[in-house]
């Protein structure tokens, strides 16, 4: 167990480090608060936190999956919004 803590410490260390690793981070956790506010009927509210994501992964290293993920839930509050 104290081998895994020590892996896990060192991945961490490593991330922190890296400033495109600490972007598409911040990008992936905004899309999931977008997310739980979509789902708690706060579309407004996820609509701003998507769209903070959305700039976040298209001013990063491009991350096409993210990025398409991130379109597609916008494309679902606007949806939510328009009825």
């Amino acid at each position: 167990m104290f081998t895994e803590l020590t892996e896990a410490s060192a991945m961490l260390e490593r991330i922190e480090r890296s400033p495109a690793t600490k972007q598409k981070l911040r990008a992936f956790t905004l899309n999931g608060w977008a997310c739980y506010h979509h789902q708690k009927k706060q579309n407004v509210d996820a609509l701003k936190l998507i769209d903070e994501a959305i700039a976040l992964e298209l001013e990063g290293v491009k991350d096409n999956l993210s990025l398409a993920r991130s379109y597609l839930n916008k494309c679902v509050i606007l949806s939510q919004l328009s009825q």
